[in-house]
């Protein structure tokens, strides 16, 4: 795949004048992997790791990546696009950062070509939106407490306890 994972299947049939290769869902299945297809979108998983993820394109849902031939790991025709690979090795940057590094000579001598629109690069880098300050009055103990709770911690209590707990009255301040 373009995120530097390779996937080995098995069983595969081979017809050399495909131009594409063709994956069967009920093999990813067989394997143990989900299949869900939804508005449109495809996503193959293993539990909560989803290895592959497309939109439906001309009426195929085309994954992304090249052919690596038995263990000898040598690739087909289909070749990796170099812009998209410089941009997936430095953490999704943007196009302009990437021409950038291309005019200081810093991605070798290749052609860079436009770089297409992801969802997974968007959604990536949006910004979180800050909670809003609310003022609280509490006339009495126990009225609004805050909590909060933090772990788990990588070395245990004499107790065996992994988590810590705080919480603290709004009116008293007592924790």
């Amino acid at each position: 795949m373009f995120d530097d994972r390779d996937f080995l299947l098995k069983d595969v049939r081979s017809i050399h004048e495909l131009k594409r290769n063709l994956i069967s869902i009920s093999m990813f299945n067989g394997l143990g992997y989900c299949t869900r297809i939804e508005c449109g979108m495809m996503r193959i998983s293993h539990g909560a790791l989803v290895i592959a993820k497309r939109s439906k394109i001309h009426g195929l849902y085309i994954l992304e990546g090249s052919t690596i031939i038995a263990h000898a790991s040598v690739a087909s025709e289909d070749t990796l696009d170099i812009t998209k690979l410089w941009h997936l090795r430095l953490g999704h940057v943007s196009e302009r950062g990437l021409v950038e590094l291309a005019k200081q000579g810093l991605l070798g001598n290749e052609k860079l070509n436009k770089l297409d629109f992801y969802d997974n690069c968007t959604l990536g880098k949006q910004h979180k939106v800050k909670f809003g300050v609310d003022v609280h009055k509490s006339s009495r103990p126990f009225e609004y407490v805050h909590s909060d709770l933090w772990g788990p911690a990588s070395v245990k209590t004499h107790g065996g306890g992994s988590y810590f707990m705080s919480i603290i009255d709004d009116y008293s301040r007592s924790v």
